[in-house]
């Protein structure tokens, strides 16, 4: 299956995908998509899911033959227009972007929310809790504020806790990216990977999922759904490198013992008729609906 890249303007790729359907026979290509990803958006303490697309810009078309698909396409009068306007362009992507694509976004053309989930710690007076980049959890020592980034630090300090400690259990589209990853901004539900694909260094946000959010529910169009704790895990570790930058790398891949058990805070418990949230339907909201934290 040859997989191409259809290049317009922001905001402009289901218009695209709909005149594609419209007005292309079908013989010509096998689908025509935008991939989208899962957002998270934190509001009153609660999790909400919407869709947005994943590379604004561009929608996809596949086909089983591998010809010089622009000039199939310049035979459908809508899209010659677009594409001596200068608002389309087609490109045919190596094998290698598209199984990657295939990967994170599955049949379905959308990239899923990925579970980062913290591992338990101990604290050095012997106190248990939780310590993430993110925050302290309720059993963390007392006298930590964690309200601003100086907070942060002089808790690091104060308990000389050592970044290379800190684990965490990764589950979902994130797994295919671990070495991408160039910051997680726990606090606004993403990762932030930098990846090369057409030929292009592109800065990704990819949607996660933090322990609170599991613990309070997941809001999908309106409806709370609890998550089910998926029951294969990849190992992520943070920590600094010698110039003291973070440094995130990959350990071994996991799996529980029992299918009938999952994870709160590091901890197995017994499951409780949860659902998994991708089984649900997807929130797309009306455009402005809301704001969207810009990577960069």
């Amino acid at each position: 299956m040859q997989w191409y890249l259809l290049k317009t303007w922001k905001g402009r790729e289901e218009e695209l995908v709909k005149e594609i359907h419209r007005t292309v026979p079908a013989y010509m290509y096998e689908n025509v998509f935008v991939i989208y990803t899962e957002r998270i958006w934190r509001r009153q303490g609660r999790s909400i899911v919407h869709a947005e697309p994943l590379f604004h810009g561009c929608a996809f078309l596949t086909c089983k033959e591998p010809g010089p698909l622009w000039r199939r396409l310049e035979r459908v009068p809508f899209l010659a227009q677009w594409m001596a306007a200068g608002y389309l362009s087609v490109y045919p992507l190596m094998e290698r972007d598209a199984e990657f694509l295939r990967r994170i976004a599955g049949d379905d053309h959308v990239m899923r929310l990925s579970y980062v989930l913290r591992e338990r710690d101990v604290w050095p007076n012997g106190a248990s809790g939780l310590f993430g980049m993110e925050g302290l959890s309720e059993n963390a020592p007392s006298g930590a504020n964690l309200s601003t980034a100086s907070g942060q630090e002089d808790m690091n300090k104060t308990f000389h806790h050592e970044p290379g400690s800190i684990r965490y259990r990764v589950s979902g589209p994130l797994e295919y990216c671990l070495e991408d990853i160039d910051n997680i901004e726990f606090r606004k539900r993403f990762v932030k990977l930098h990846k090369r694909l057409w030929g292009e260094d592109l800065v990704i946000a990819m949607g996660i999922v933090l322990n609170e959010d599991v613990e309070q529910g997941i809001v999908y169009e309106g409806l709370k759904t609890d998550a089910e704790i998926p029951n294969a895990w990849t190992i992520l570790e943070i920590g600094m490198d010698a110039a003291g930058k973070r440094r995130y790398s990959s350990g071994e891949r996991i799996f529980p013992a029992k299918a009938t058990t999952y994870l709160v805070d590091g901890e197995t418990c017994e499951k409780d008729n949860m659902l998994y949230p991708a089984d649900s339907a997807i929130a797309v909201l009306p455009r402005g609906y809301g704001e969207i934290a810009q990577v960069g």
